[in-house]
């Protein structure tokens, strides 16, 4: 149909962000210091959306606990990335299961800045996780 509007993937596909992240109760940690930018080709870093996965890779996290995902915009000493009560910039949160080396989605969010860096906070209250967190790019596109 005209005007009918369709998600179109980047070419990338998946690509990680970091990995062997150590996700300590109630803690933000930055996920790796790669942005968008550097990850992806020129167009593809400039898709307004993004799809973010994070697996589990080691412990078993706690039934309907979270893990938020956060950015620093422009990755330098401007915006501090989020530390203690200070969360600027939250994505969203992947909801936790109880079940060993899973793997959550975050779908279509904004894509803020192709420099912002990654940060993840583990809301459990004992349990140290660890992650390895992926993004896609989206854009949309013009079916016809």
């Amino acid at each position: 149909m005209a005007w009918e509007l369709i998600s179109k993937f980047g070419a990338s596909g998946w690509l990680e962000v970091g990995s062997g992240i150590s996700l300590r109760p109630l803690t933000a940690v930055q996920a790796a210091t790669k942005t968008v930018n550097s990850l992806m080709t020129t167009t593809e870093s400039l898709y307004p959306i993004l799809d973010a996965k994070l697996t589990i890779t080691s412990s078993t996290p706690t039934k309907n606990m979270t893990v938020d995902l956060f950015i620093r915009p422009n990755a330098d000493t401007e915006s501090p990335g989020p530390s203690g009560a200070y969360e600027p910039y939250e994505l969203g949160s992947f909801v936790l299961d109880s079940v060993a080396n899973s793997t959550y989605y975050l779908f279509e969010i904004r894509n803020l800045d192709d420099k912002a860096t990654f940060y993840l906070k583990s809301n459990e209250s004992t349990t140290v996780l660890v992650a390895t967190l992926s993004i896609r790019m989206r854009s949309v596109v013009s079916a016809g």
